[in-house]
């Protein structure tokens, strides 16, 4: 019987938060059927892609963050030649342009 009363208030309190959400929500998608009159950007309808973090540069920062500090606190010229070496053929100093390509 708890269980059953557990379930019954798990649906009601999906439904009111669906209805709340619905109701108070904007919509995500934007109507596209009159595209002739919107031609430029306003501050009611922003550019969602410009306010997007580039998860590609993201990614790669945390991933080579770590491996760059060691390469800073090396002090013997030959490691440190190797470790510059073995990062470059190994992808790690590349850098991503806005267009997706990798330029050292």
């Amino acid at each position: 019987m708890k269980m059953f009363v557990g379930f019954l208030i798990g649906i009601i309190a999906t439904l009111v938060i669906v209805l709340v959400v619905t109701y108070f929500g904007s919509p995500v998608v934007a109507d596209t059927t009159d595209t002739a009159t919107v031609t430029t950007q306003t501050d009611e309808n922003p550019d969602y892609n410009a306010m997007m973090p580039d998860i590609r540069e993201i990614y790669h920062s945390c991933l080579t963050a770590p491996f760059q500090q060691v390469e800073i606190e090396i002090y013997d010229p030959a490691i440190a030649n190797y470790y510059h070496k073995l990062m470059q053929e190994t992808g790690l100093t590349k850098e991503y342009n806005d267009n997706g390509t990798t330029s050292n």
